[in-house]
């Protein structure tokens, strides 16, 4: 692919074009690649390799003329242009039952441990193919100013920082406010929530759980392998199901893992002037999070959960190169 246009001529919907077209030539090298072609050549004689890499080279745009779409099989489209398979829900479930990463499509690893970038729309660890950026239906507007009871300990106050400027290299978990109901009173709670894209598992503080009175559910030994811990380590969790009640009212059931040792302190975003000013101008409804430079979030969703919890709207870009994602829950800040 050749890139000659002058740097004035650039839009942003080059930009966007020319990455998915990337995206796609990457799509089809993993396809291609299933075994190391490097370690396959030094197995078999010179004369034998000659013929081999002539074959291939004959063979590879008929090889190529059959990459098929992940999403609905078919050998006339790359996945990201299917129109048969559109919601982000139904392709992520699709790629889980074929074993594939969520960000990269590959079969030989999971999402957790993938180490390409992640979405270029959004920054979050997930194929820009199941980026709710690229579908822009009109959902219901949420009433994100209804709040409830507070669990102990939370905040629910926007920041009111101002003009300080991001740490250079600063990452921002996605973090944000959720309802969760008792599971004996029915009576909800708000409580500090955060998405990390690198775990495939959804974990709750044990002292929360107890007081949903959400029981102890199954017992399973895994690692544990959350945001800033890079090795991870074996621990014995709880399976349990926990209801969250969205902006709208709508409940939401999901299996948890209850733990003692869920996750230390995150950054939590710190929100400018501009950006507020920003927000504001556009009638955009403040996220609502803690006050403090750092959270402990209580309840921790994978990337598994991503599909339900982000609405399928447009993501917007603040001034500081925060990003704004639209949830069931509120708006929540990244970046």
């Amino acid at each position: 692919m050749t890139l000659e246009r002058r740097k004035s001529s650039w839009s942003m919907q080059d930009m966007l074009a020319t990455m998915d077209e990337i995206l796609t030539k990457e799509e089809v090298t993993q396809e291609l690649i299933q075994e190391n072609p490097t370690r396959r050549q030094h197995e078999m004689p010179r004369n034998k390799r000659n013929q081999q890499n002539q074959f291939e080279r004959h063979q590879q745009p008929q090889e190529l003329s059959k990459i098929s779409c992940l999403f609905c099989q078919s050998e006339d489209h790359r996945s990201k242009d299917c129109s048969s398979v559109t919601s982000v829900k139904a392709r992520t479930q699709i790629l889980e039952k074929t074993g594939r990463c969520l960000n990269c499509f590959s079969r030989n690893h999971t999402t957790s441990d993938c180490h390409s970038k992640g979405c270029f729309r959004c920054n979050l660890k997930h194929n820009s193919s199941l980026c709710p950026a690229k579908q822009n239906p009109k959902p219901p507007t949420p009433n994100f100013g209804k709040k409830e009871n507070k669990f102990t300990g939370t905040t629910a106050a926007a920041s009111e920082e101002s003009d300080k400027k991001d740490d250079e290299g600063q990452v921002y978990l996605l973090t944000g406010q959720a309802r969760v109901k008792d599971a004996l009173s029915k009576q909800s709670w708000e409580v500090t929530i955060a998405v990390d894209t690198m775990s495939s598992l959804s974990y709750i503080d044990s002292t929360l759980a107890e007081q949903l009175h959400l029981g102890n559910g199954t017992k399973q030994t895994r690692k544990l392998k959350t945001f800033g811990d890079d090795e991870g380590t074996n621990c014995e969790f709880h399976k349990v199901d926990v209801e969250l009640i969205d902006s709208l009212g709508k409940s939401h059931k999901i299996q948890i893992m209850r733990n003692d040792k869920l996750v230390g302190k995150v950054p939590s975003v710190q929100l400018s002037t501009k950006d507020r000013k920003w927000m504001k101008k556009r009638q955009l409804p403040l996220p609502q999070g803690p006050t403090e430079a750092s959270c402990k979030p209580l309840l921790l969703m994978g990337c598994k959960e991503l599909s339900t919890i982000l609405l399928e709207k447009q993501i917007k870009k603040l001034p500081s190169g925060l990003v704004l994602m639209p949830t069931v829950f509120g708006p929540m800040i990244c970046g």
